[in-house]
């Protein structure tokens, strides 16, 4: 009869062949530019975005609301009842959307899209509290990856428009 031991020593790990310190960053991927394209974000609802007629609906013209400055230099939205809380948008001369954003207390918090005249999404953050935090998207308007930021996981790339990457490394400071 075998009797199995209660621990067995672990086998050594095969070490991967290490990579000489001076290896060329360019061979490196760090991101699967494919599915950071706008059509592939979209595609695999990677964001949530509102329509024009949704936007319209709940949103407050930007035109029709105050801007002022606080003590960070943050800018802030007024109404006549105060802080303004809620979804901001704009309109060009032609009625096309241009963005939206959403405010609590008179700051930037949560998401804001600014779209091109096409009505093609040119840019997509994240807002707390004012300040700009999460992924940050913007792209193209024939739809690349014009830059990427991630800040929970410290990673950021830019590209040209032919989809080659012109910088890429930790994400900039808030």
């Amino acid at each position: 009869m075998y009797i199995k031991p209660k621990h067995e020593k672990p086998k050594p790990k095969q070490s991967e062949p290490a990579q000489p310190k001076n290896a060329d960053a360019a061979n490196k991927k760090p991101f699967d530019l494919d599915k950071l394209s706008r059509d592939y974000v979209l595609e695999h609802k990677k964001l949530r975005i509102l329509s024009r007629d949704y936007v319209i609906e709940h949103g407050t013209d930007f035109d029709d609301e105050e801007i002022g400055w606080d003590e960070k230099y943050y800018y802030f939205i007024c109404d006549s009842e105060g802080y303004f809380t809620g979804l901001l948008y704009d309109i060009d001369d032609y009625g096309n959307l241009r963005g939206y954003r959403h405010y609590k207390d008179g700051l930037k918090d949560g998401v804001q899209v600014v779209l091109y005249p096409s009505g093609k999404i040119h840019h997509y953050s994240f807002y707390r509290k004012g300040e700009i935090t999460g992924i940050f998207y913007e792209w193209y308007e024939n739809g690349m990856i014009k830059k990427f930021i991630d800040r929970k996981h410290d990673k950021r790339i830019e590209c040209n428009e032919n989809g080659k990457i012109t910088k890429h490394g930790k994400a900039d400071p808030v």
